[in-house]
């Protein structure tokens, strides 16, 4: 139970370059094409369209950096040796465990986008539930009401590690008014407990909301482990 990501999941991961250099193409006054968006997308392991745009914007101020277009293959490899722990990142398998750091109306509407693409497949994936935590001054409804897209069984609800959280209860009372089932659970730890211990091996549990949240669930799943032996 709880299993490690198998090597096959890797190639499910969005991956993303960090774009510090993204401020400099657009003092620029340029914007990547839609043909260059859609070469990354699809000659790497780029699959969500927002990233595979950040991550034209780095090519384009790479090649205006130095002064004239990298190859193909240097732009596979690069991109394809990229990882960004916290977006769409398989944490764990038997449950499938995702962590996504969407903490915006945006951030969450690509995640419920995204999820049934790559980890729908065929209909393998049984229950969906949802670890959810908020920080203010965000409207939280907002990101609930792009989550609820995935059609959640349930929707744990915790109090995320940050003077600044939103308590767990009422994000729970946000979720049912959405007309879906929610329980709130305060310590994230606890929430992810429950979500594990609720979910069979072919279920789907997504923690999200607060890359604070997601930090706290990390530390979960490693105690988890060592427990497992």
């Amino acid at each position: 139970h709880l299993g490690m990501p198998p090597s096959g999941y890797e190639e499910k991961q969005c991956v993303i370059l960090a774009v510090s250099a993204a401020v400099l193409w657009t003092q620029l006054g340029e914007s990547p094409s839609p043909a260059l968006v859609q070469k990354l997308a699809l000659s790497t392991r780029l699959r969500l369209a927002e990233q595979a745009d950040n991550a034209a914007v780095a090519l384009a101020a790479a090649e205006a950096f130095v002064g004239g277009p990298l190859g193909d293959e240097v732009v596979e490899q690069g991109f394809g040796t990229v990882r960004l722990p916290g977006r769409l990142e398989v944490a764990a398998t038997r449950p499938l465990v995702l962590f996504d750091g969407a903490h915006n109306q945006e951030a969450a509407r690509a995640v419920a986008e995204a999820v049934p693409e790559l980890f729908f497949e065929g209909g393998a994936v049984g229950r969906r539930i949802l670890v959810v935590g908020a920080l203010r001054p965000r409207e939280p409804s907002e990101v609930l009401a792009e989550l609820v897209a995935l059609a959640p069984e349930l929707v744990v609800t915790c109090t995320a590690p940050s003077p600044r959280a939103v308590p767990a209860d009422r994000l729970a009372e946000l979720v049912r008014e959405l007309g879906v089932d929610a329980e709130a659970v305060a310590d994230v730890g606890e929430a992810v407990h429950r979500a594990i211990a609720l979910a069979d091996d072919d279920d789907l549990i997504l923690v999200t909301g607060s890359f604070y949240v997601l930090a706290a669930a990390r530390e979960v799943l490693a105690g988890m482990r060592e427990e497992a032996g």
